[in-house]
C-alpha cells in the first residue's frame, strides 16, 4: 500500500505524520458513500453505469503496482517542490538550497580559460583567429566617422497563422527600414523614404481536405508541392508558416536590392543566414544574390537555440554556445570567427557562401550571434569595417539588439488590428459558402490579446 507524506500548511515544512493511505478500493467506496448520502438528500442521482464502470475498472488494477508508481510520482514532485497548499517562494527557494553556488562559481571560472579552440572538429567548425576574445572598444569610439556616408538596411518579416477546422489561412509579409548618413540631406531624404515600406506579403492556404485547391492544372500542381506537403511528425501549417515567413524575407531583400542596390552599404538580416527546412533554399537564393551585386550581409541572431560551437567540441561539460560565452565574454566583447563548413543535410553550391559567425555581447549584457558570408570575411578591409558598423548599429540602440532590426520589426509587425481583419475576411469568406468554421479553443481565448 502506497503512503503519502503531506506537508504541514501552516510550518510549510514536510513532516513525517499524519500520514494518508490512498486506496484504490478504499476510494471507490468512499465515493459510493457519499453518492449515497447525496441521494438520500436528493441532491444528485447517482449513476449505475459509473459506479459498476468503477468497480470492473479496479477489480483489474494491481493494487501494489499502483501503489509503487503513485509513491514515485509524490516522492519526484517533493524533491523538487509541494503539496497541500503549495507556496511557490518556499518551492523556489527550496529548490535553489539544492544548488551549490561554489562548485558553479569554479566551473564558470575554469569555462573562461578552457582550451575550447584546441578541442572543436574542424570538419564542422573552423576558428578563423587564434583568441577567443577580442574588445571592440575601439570601434566603440569611433562610432559615427564609421557610419559617415553609409546606409544600412535592415530586414524583417512577420507571420501569422489563422487556424479553423476546414482551411487555415497563413499570412506573412516583409519589409525594411533604412538609416542613413549620406552627407547630402536630398540622397538621405530619397533613401529613407523609398526604403521604409513593406515590400511583399502572402498567404498560402490549406484546406484540411486534399486536394480542395481549385486553379488551373499547372498552378495548382505548384501550390499543392509548395504548401501541401506531408511533413512526417511535423504541422503542416507550423511548416507552411516558416517557409512562407522565409520566401517573403528573401524576397523582400532582393526587390529592394534590385531597386536601390547602388545606394546600400550594408545590409543586416533579422534571423540566422540559412533558415533550416523549407526555408533553406529561399535564404540561399538570398545570399547568394546578395554575393552576385557585391553587397555585405549581417545576419542577427538574437534567439540562441543552436549551439554549433559546443556540439563542434563534443558538448563538453553539456554546455550551450550561449552558456559559455555569455560567461567568458565581457560586455563590449566579441568572441573569435568560426567558419560552419557542416549544414547538415544541405549543400552549399559555393565555398564563399559558406556561414562565417561569431558572438557578441552588448554593452546592455545581451548575447547576440553575427553570421556574415565567407566571401565578405576574406576581404581584410571589408571585414574591419563590417565589424564597426554591427558595433555602431548596436550603440545606435543604446548599446542592445541592432537599431536597423528594431526599427524593421516596427514596422512590419502584424498588430492587433490586421490580425481581427485577417480573421473577419477569412470568416466572411467561409460563411459565404456556408463552409464549417471551428477555431481551436486557445486561439479564440487568447490570440486576438
Amino acid at each position: 500500500m502506497a503512503k503519502v507524506v503531506l506537508e504541514d500548511s501552516k510550518r510549510g515544512g514536510l513532516q513525517s505524520s499524519p500520514t494518508q493511505v490512498l486506496d484504490a478500493r478504499g476510494t471507490l467506496d468512499l465515493f459510493i458513500k457519499s453518492t449515497n448520502s447525496l441521494e438520500s438528500k436528493g441532491d444528485i442521482n447517482p449513476t449505475p453505469a459509473l459506479v459498476l464502470a468503477l468497480k470492473t475498472k479496479i477489480e483489474d488494477t494491481d493494487e501494489v503496482e499502483l501503489g509503487v508508481q503513485l509513491d514515485l510520482l509524490t516522492q519526484s514532485v517533493l524533491r523538487w517542490g509541494s503539496i497541500s497548499c503549495p507556496s511557490p517562494a518556499q518551492t523556489i527557494d527550496r529548490t535553489f538550497r539544492r544548488l551549490d553556488f561554489k562548485y558553479l562559481r569554479e566551473v564558470e571560472r575554469n569555462g573562461t580559460v578552457w582550451d575550447l579552440l584546441g578541442e572543436l572538429d574542424h570538419t564542422q567548425v573552423e576558428p578563423l583567429e587564434t583568441t577567443i576574445s577580442f574588445s571592440m572598444q575601439k570601434a566603440m569610439r569611433q562610432t559615427y566617422p564609421t557610419l559617415i556616408k553609409k546606409n544600412l538596411v535592415g530586414f524583417d518579416g512577420a507571420s501569422v497563422a489563422l487556424r479553423t477546422s476546414s482551411v487555415s489561412i497563413v499570412y506573412a509579409r516583409a519589409g525594411s527600414y533604412g538609416y542613413s548618413q549620406r552627407t547630402k540631406n536630398v540622397e538621405r531624404l530619397s533613401f529613407n523614404s523609398g526604403i521604409n515600406r513593406i515590400w511583399c506579403d502572402i498567404a498560402p492556404i490549406i484546406p484540411s481536405v486534399p486536394n480542395a485547391l481549385v486553379t488551373d492544372a499547372g498552378l495548382k500542381q505548384l501550390v499543392i508541392e509548395d504548401f501541401e506537403k506531408k511533413f512526417s511528425g511535423q504541422d503542416p501549417i507550423l511548416m507552411a508558416e516558416i517557409e512562407a515567413l522565409a520566401r517573403v524575407e528573401a524576397l523582400a531583400a532582393m526587390l529592394c536590392v534590385a531597386e536601390y542596390g547602388e545606394l546600400i552599404d550594408l545590409v543586416f538580416i533579422d534571423g540566422p543566414m540559412y533558415i533550416a527546412r523549407d526555408g533553406f533554399e529561399p535564404s540561399l537564393t538570398r545570399t547568394n544574390y546578395l554575393r552576385h551585386v557585391g553587397i555585405p550581409l549581417i545576419s542577427v541572431v538574437k534567439n540562441l537555440i543552436a549551439s554549433p560551437v559546443m556540439k563542434a567540441a563534443g558538448q563538453k561539460k553539456n554546455w550551450t554556445d550561449f552558456a559559455f560565452f555569455a560567461t567568458s565574454l565581457q560586455p563590449g566583447e566579441r568572441s573569435c570567427a568560426f567558419l560552419k563548413h557542416d549544414e547538415g543535410k544541405y549543400s552549399i553550391p559555393h565555398p564563399g557562401l559558406k556561414r562565417v559567425f561569431f558572438y557578441y555581447k552588448t554593452l546592455q549584457g545581451d548575447l547576440f550571434r553575427y553570421e556574415t558570408p565567407l566571401w565578405i570575411w576574406e576581404l581584410e578591409h571589408v571585414r574591419t569595417e563590417l565589424l564597426d558598423c554591427c558595433i555602431a548599429d548596436s550603440l545606435l540602440a543604446g548599446g542592445g539588439f541592432s537599431f536597423v532590426l528594431s526599427q524593421a520589426d516596427q514596422f512590419v509587425r502584424i498588430r492587433k488590428n490586421l490580425r481581427v481583419l485577417l480573421r473577419t475576411l477569412q470568416q466572411m469568406r467561409l460563411k459565404e459558402h456556408k463552409v464549417e468554421l471551428s477555431e481551436p479553443y486557445d486561439q479564440k481565448r487568447f490570440w486576438w490579446v
